[in-house]
């Protein structure tokens, strides 16, 4: 039997697998996973994380040994937490690939599964 996937699956499939490469970029410097793992540690827990996504705050803050639970509402994003392989395109894809993956932008996405072309700047979180 062949399953017949949506775009929107497809995408939150590839967003959920490349999730923690890009916030390895944007978020990481920032020190929030270690912010929270410190409230972990002063609260001795039970915490619960809303949003944990791939587990990473989670995993990070799960190493404490305290009771740690976290809820989202992707199941790709939790899919990838139960995996345990968040990582898996580096080993998957071929550099080309990777290089292609990283350089594609929304508006690249968008434009490319949309009648949708001009009418957006290449940043579609800017308005012009």
């Amino acid at each position: 039997m062949m399953v017949c996937m949506t775009y929107e699956v497809e995408y939150e499939r590839l967003f959920a697998r490349t999730y923690d490469s890009v916030y390895a970029v944007i978020r990481d410097a920032s020190g929030d996973s270690a912010f929270y793992r410190s409230m972990v540690e002063e609260t001795g827990g039970p915490l619960l994380e809303l949003g944990c996504g791939t587990g990473r705050v989670l995993l990070n803050s799960a190493e404490t040994g305290l009771e740690y639970v976290g809820i989202d509402a992707s199941n790709e994003m939790l899919d990838v937490l139960r995996d345990g392989d968040r990582f898996w395109y580096e080993r998957t894809l071929s550099n080309d690939e990777y290089v292609a993956v990283a350089n594609t932008t929304l508006a690249d996405i968008i434009r490319r599964n949309t009648t949708i072309s001009n009418e957006i700047s290449d940043n579609v979180f800017i308005v012009q």
